[in-house]
Parts: C-alpha cells; structure tokens; sequence
C-alpha cells in the first residue's frame, strides 16, 4: 500500500498518477497531512507492514523523497532526506529547486547522475519540476531489473561513501551547514 497525505490536492493527484504505474489503484490511500503522519508513527510502532525499514530498503533502487517546503526562496532539509542516504538508496528530491545541489555543494553528499537524471532540481516552476521528476520515475521504472542490479553496483561507492559522511558528521559540520543554508535566507 501507498499512503499519501498532503494539503494540495493536484500534487496529490500527481504523485498518484506516477504510482500507478506500478502500485494498483485500489492500494493507494489518499488522506490529509496529520493522518498521514499518525499513519507512519503507528507503523513504526506496531510494525504493521510485517517487515521492517532496512527489509523495506533492501527491496527498492530508488526513492522519491518528498519535502514540505517547495518556495525557491527557503530549503528545508528533514528527517526523510536523510532516511535513504543511510539505507544506502538512491534517491529524487521533491522540494524547493536547487536542494540536491545543495547536498552537493554544501553539505557535502554526491548525487546520483548521471544514473538519475537529476536536471529537474534546476528547475524553478513547482509543476513543471514534478512533471520533470514523473517523466524520470517513468523511465526508471523501465529500466529492466537486471540493468538495475548493473546501475545500483556501479553506484555502491557513492552510497557507502554518502552514508558514512552523513554518520561521520560532527556537530561543527552542522553549524558550517546551518550557517551556509540559512545564512543566506535571514539576516543576522
């Protein structure tokens, strides 16, 4: 099942859209944002899928992370961006443009192109970078399994090397980070 929560409707439609492709319809819930965060800490504590997060990532190539926040003028980095680094998942950002870059360049992460074509993160106008993103789940979900296996071990080193320069983090690294991504948005 897929489970998706939101206040805009049309994202909602469109993210449904994308899932149909390979989840039937009769198994993706539509719900508001509060139930849809209710529903993941009650699965988290109740196990309700019968397996857990590591078993979960173990079984997908590729994630679409979703953040809240999609102004050009703010980026806003949670819990959910960092969940597939450390699961060793490739991933696509759905959120305000320019935020892989920002993990590039500042944070210091490396991307997954040229395996995922990462230029709907350029991309200023929220429905077109959706649109962008569908168009580049479309073609992934394409891709034979047998060449994914191919994509996912040529891309190992860039996993192991982003999980461990996430955990290897200090929180002096977090200030530098703090400082470069909010700097530029408040006034001190």
């Amino acid at each position: 099942r897929i489970l998706i929560g939101g206040e805009n409707n049309k994202a909602i439609e469109s993210l449904c859209e994308i899932y149909k492709n390979w989840v039937p319809s009769e198994k993706i819930l539509k719900t508001n944002i509060w139930s849809s965060e209710l529903a993941k800490l009650t699965s988290k504590e109740l196990n309700t899928c019968g397996y857990t997060y590591g078993d979960q990532f173990r079984r997908v190539y590729f994630m679409v992370v979703t953040e809240d926040i999609l102004e050009a003028e703010s980026m806003f980095f949670s819990q959910t961006t960092y969940k597939p680094i450390v699961s060793l998942t490739p991933f696509i950002m759905f959120g305000s443009p320019y935020m892989m870059k920002n993990l590039r360049e500042v944070q210091g992460f490396k991307t997954f192109s040229p395996w995922i074509d990462e230029s709907y993160d350029e991309e200023e106008n929220h429905e077109k970078r959706l649109y962008m993103i569908s168009e580049e789940v479309k073609r992934l979900c394409n891709i034979p399994k047998e060449k994914l296996n191919e994509w996912y071990i040529e891309m190992k080193d860039i996993l192991i090397y982003n999980q461990n320069h996430l955990l290897n983090l200090k929180l002096s690294d977090y200030d530098k980070i703090y400082d470069l991504v909010y700097g530029k948005i408040f006034i001190k």
